[in-house]
């Protein structure tokens, strides 16, 4: 509901402040917006912020000696909203505050815009998506609370940083990744590695027999608590190849461990997967994981059963075929009322999809 100035002036004269702000930074119901885009360029010491329920998708937002805040508590109020377009000022008195009556002149000439921007804070961030290359250069990039997809490329003076957000593209950067309690899922490429509390989900094709976004740091790395989820991208079954490189950080101080990544099970079908990871360092002094393959069983992984998904599709086939015992039943006794058809001719027909015509048979 719009109201304007002089009945929100009374309003507040009543007591009724919440008819004389339009909105307010702390509220719950913000609506989400979407913008698209070509190019976006931010230069010269300028800020570009997507704050909370916002979504931008851009071919290429390019920031040279700037800030990017993609995720951001930071909002700006405008308590003229609704009542920005008036008629200008003459002698100090405003000659029409209405739009288009008989006393507003023409728009461009005589009629004026007006804003008045209050900055203020939201409670959370929520709702912010952006799709998009970003290029940096000389340049900070933030990135908290979002979904970012495509691709991050910096130079040695852009360092980026990744705060409880999802990542889905490629990071090439010359810089400093850090990372927080986030999940990537691409090729990490970057001369110095943070990661905290972060997973990093790694596609590996065992067809081609290597890992198709492998963990890459070239200068030093640090951080903890991390997790490395492959993602089978066919049956595991040819092991011609003896090691699939899935991250390489270089290790000068040789601090790391093989716990920096934590390797979780992968569940395929009836089966589950223990990956056999190994960890070494090599002539460069860079920490490997490698996907190694086991000599007793000539597989990279120790297979046990899937026992929760066993026992869902046993309870489903028993399901299955206690109707179709059920189906026989109800088609013997139709068959037996066709017996005493007068007609000289009957037929009885069921289609079989799953569930049993005896509407009153409850599991």
């Amino acid at each position: 509901m719009y109201v304007d100035w002089e009945v929100a002036n009374k309003l507040k004269g009543y007591g009724q402040n919440v008819f004389t702000v339009p909105t307010s930074a702390t509220q719950d119901d913000w609506l989400t917006h979407s913008y698209k885009l070509k190019t976006l360029n931010v230069n010269n010491g300028a800020t570009f912020t997507l704050t909370h329920n916002a979504v931008l998708e851009v071919e290429n937002l390019n920031a040279n000696n700037a800030t990017i805040n993609l995720g951001s508590k930071r909002v700006w109020i405008d308590s003229k909203d609704g009542e920005n377009v008036k008629s200008r000022l003459y002698g100090g008195n405003v000659e029409s505050s209405s739009y288009g009556d008989g006393k507003a002149y023409g728009v461009g000439e005589d009629m004026e815009f007006n804003q008045n921007l209050t900055q203020g804070y939201s409670n959370t961030i929520e709702n912010v998506r952006f799709k998009g290359d970003l290029n940096l250069v000389k340049s900070r990039a933030n990135l908290t609370s979002m979904e970012f997809v495509r691709n991050i490329k910096a130079d040695n003076m852009s360092p980026i940083t990744l705060s409880n957000s999802t990542f889905q593209g490629d990071v090439q950067t010359q810089g400093t990744l850090t990372l927080h309690s986030s999940l990537v899922h691409g090729k990490i490429n970057t001369h110095t590695l943070n990661a905290n509390n972060t997973t990093f989900i790694v596609d590996v094709d065992l067809a081609s027999k290597q890992a198709k976004n492998v963990i890459e740091a070239s200068a030093s790395v640090s951080g903890n608590a991390n997790i490395l989820m492959l993602n089978l991208l066919q049956t595991p079954t040819d092991t011609s190849v003896d090691n699939i490189l899935l991250a390489s950080l270089k290790d000068t101080n040789k601090t790391l461990t093989q716990n920096y990544f934590d390797t979780p099970n992968v569940k395929y079908g009836f089966s589950v997967y223990k990956p056999n990871v190994t960890f070494n360092r090599d002539k460069d002094n860079k920490a490997q994981w490698q996907l190694s393959k086991l000599e007793k069983t000539n597989s990279y992984f120790d297979v046990s059963d899937n026992n929760p998904a066993i026992n869902q599709g046993n309870g489903l086939f028993n399901q299955v075929l206690l109707s179709y015992l059920i189906e026989w039943n109800n088609i013997q006794k139709r068959m037996g009322e066709l017996r005493d058809n007068p007609s000289a001719y009957g037929a009885w027909i069921r289609t079989f999809g799953g569930s049993n015509s005896d509407g009153s048979y409850k599991r």
